[in-house]
């Protein structure tokens, strides 16, 4: 099994892939801090527009600077994380990543040589979660190092709740990364698996959680609302400075899908023919 993972680990930072993926999240990062400098010298009336409290279609980096509220790096952080754009490079991998051995044979090599397959589901989720580790700290880095540059004197604003978040935020996405890799190996398609991971990132599925949330209102209470449970709507929701009842349900929540999708993921490499 750790041979397994050491084997994942080292063909995963030598694919190009892997750095082209990291660049261009750190570019369009940089690029998206640049664009929410121009967001706040728009008019007044432009600038103190509160973000929306509910999930929306698309993609959306809003924040606010004013002379009440300044803004600080960590809201920079905070809206960019919250708006999944680092997930989407993330999940983008994870397709990559999952996908390859099946184009490139790897995986009829080595699957009669491991005495279990799931081991090689496993060790996909464990260089999957350094990925993810990888890229949240590189995009911590590159929100931080473009807002400094941006706005000159920018404060941080946080201190150890946001060491917190951003530990949450990488469960979260590691769970959504697991989601798409078992997609993937039960698709053995890129496009397909490329196109589910854009969608679920840009919050598509909202439009089916109003049936189920009006049913489940009438189980569980009016104040129910299904996006909390998931990884996305986690994802979204989660504030900078969580409280514990929020921090259990993220962490129950990115566990269970974790561990569904190790499950999903491991019951298609057994069962098919490779």
């Amino acid at each position: 099994m750790l041979s397994a993972v050491k084997m994942d680990l080292y063909r995963m930072c030598r694919t190009r892939s892997f750095w082209g993926v990291l660049i261009a999240m750190i570019l369009f990062t940089v690029c998206s801090v640049a664009m929410t400098k121009m967001d706040t010298e728009l008019p007044d009336t432009a600038q103190t527009q509160e973000a929306e409290d509910e999930l929306f279609i698309g993609i959306g980096v809003t924040v606010e600077d004013t002379q009440e509220n300044p803004l600080t790096a960590a809201d920079e952080i905070y809206a960019h994380f919250s708006s999944k754009l680092p997930c989407i490079f993330i999940c983008i991998f994870a397709v990559i990543f999952s996908v390859a051995d099946f184009h490139t044979g790897f995986i009829k090599t080595i699957g009669g040589q491991v005495e279990n397959r799931g081991y090689l589901v496993v060790s996909k989720g464990a260089a999957l979660a350094v990925f993810t580790a990888i890229a949240t700290v590189l995009g911590t880095a590159a929100i931080l190092a473009a807002s400094w540059v941006c706005f000159p004197g920018i404060r941080l604003g946080a201190g150890g709740e946001l060491a917190v978040y951003l530990a949450v935020q990488f469960l979260q996405g590691t769970a959504l990364a697991w989601i798409i890799m078992a997609f993937a190996l039960l698709t053995k398609s890129s496009v397909v698996s490329v196109s589910v991971a854009v969608c679920l990132c840009m919050n598509i599925q909202t439009l089916f959680y109003g049936g189920l949330n009006r049913i489940a209102q009438r189980l569980a209470g009016d104040d129910f609302d299904i996006t909390k449970y998931t990884v996305t709507g986690n994802i979204f929701y989660l504030p900078m400075d969580p409280a514990g009842s929020d921090l259990v349900r993220c962490i129950l929540t990115a566990a269970v899908f974790m561990a569904a999708a190790l499950a999903a993921g491991t019951a298609v490499v057994r069962r098919r023919d490779i």
